[in-house]
C-alpha cells in the first residue's frame, strides 16, 4: 500500500510517529500539499511523479484528499464517513443523538432553549457546536444569505440534538468490520490523550462496528454516560485526528485492508 499524506498532518502531534511506523514497515509514502476544498496539489516532496503511482494508494490528511484521490483514480484512495442517517437508522437508541432533529439550514427551527449543531455531511462545512436560541438564529440568518461565498448552502442538512451529560469520549480505528485501536480523547471537558485499554469500552465498539460497517473502514468515536455507552458518530479513516491511538497497530491493518 502506498500512503499519500497530506502535509497538514504535520500540524498533528503524532505525526512524526505515523512516519516512523511506515518507515518500520516498509510502506512507501509520499508528502503533498493541497489547497482546501479544491484538490489541487500545489507540491510533492521527492521526486515522485502523482500519476507514476501505481497499485493500492491510501490517502491520509483533510477531506480535500479525497478530490486528489479521485483526480488519480486510486484505490481504494480517500475512505469517506459512512452516512450519518444511514448509521441513526441501524443503530437507533445506541446512538446517543438517537432523538436527532434533522432539517435543511434554511428551514429547521431550535428544538430547546440550548442545543448541539453539526452538519449531516461529514464535509467539516462548520464545527459542531452548542447554541441557544438567538445564536441559532442569527447564525442561520448569516449563512443563508452567504451560501454563494461560503461552504455550506442553505439546503445542506444539518442536526440538532439535545445536549446530554458527557463522561468521557473515545475514538476507534475500525478496519475490516474489527477495532484495531482506540484513544480516550476527552474527559468531562478535558481534552486528554490516552490510548484507550479499557475492554468494557472497546468490546462495545466492536458490538456496533459489527452492527453497522457499509465501508468496512471507519472512525468510531463513543461517549460514556449516565445513559451508558453511546455512539457519537461514524467519521473518515482519512481524515480522523489520532490522538493516543497505537499507530503500530493502524499502518499494519491498512497495508493489510481487503478493499
Amino acid at each position: 500500500m502506498h500512503w499519500v499524506l497530506s502535509k497538514n498532518l504535520k500540524g498533528d502531534s503524532a505525526f512524526p510517529v505515523l512516519l516512523t511506523q511506515l518507515e518500520r514497515q516498509s510502506a512507501p509514502f509520499t508528502l503533498v500539499g493541497v489547497v482546501p476544498f479544491s484538490g489541487d496539489v500545489h507540491e510533492v516532496d521527492g521526486d515522485v511523479r502523482l500519476e507514476d503511482i501505481t497499485g493500492p494508494v491510501f490517502t491520509c490528511g483533510k477531506g480535500s484528499m479525497k478530490h486528489v484521490a479521485r483526480r488519480h483514480n486510486w484505490t481504494p484512495g480517500y475512505i469517506e464517513a459512512p452516512d450519518y442517517v444511514e448509521c441513526l437508522n441501524a443503530l437507533g437508541d445506541m446512538m446517543l443523538n438517537h432523538d436527532s432533529v434533522i432539517g435543511k439550514l434554511s428551514e429547521v427551527k431550535p428544538i430547546e432553549s440550548r442545543f448541539f449543531i453539526r452538519p449531516v455531511a461529514d464535509d467539516k462545512s462548520f464545527n459542531g457546536q452548542i447554541m441557544d436560541v438567538a445564536e441559532f438564529l442569527d447564525w442561520q440568518k448569516t449563512m443563508t444569505k452567504m451560501e454563494d461565498s461560503s461552504t455550506i448552502s442553505k439546503d445542506d442538512l444539518i442536526v440538532l440534538a439535545p445536549l446530554r451529560e458527557i463522561y468521557a469520549e473515545y475514538r476507534f480505528y475500525v478496519v475490516n468490520g474489527i477495532v484495531v485501536t482506540g484513544s480516550l480523547y476527552k474527559s468531562r471537558d478535558t481534552v486528554v490523550y490516552v490510548e484507550c485499554i479499557d475492554e468494557r469500552i472497546s468490546d462495545f465498539a466492536q458490538s456496533m462496528a459489527s452492527c453497522f460497517n457499509p465501508l468496512r473502514t471507519m472512525v468510531l468515536d463513543i461517549a460514556d454516560t449516565p445513559y451508558g455507552l453511546k455512539v457519537l458518530e461514524a467519521n473518515s479513516i482519512s481524515s480522523s485526528g489520532f490522538y493516543a491511538i497505537d499507530l503500530g497497530k493502524f499502518v499494519n491493518a491498512i497495508n493489510e485492508m481487503e478493499y
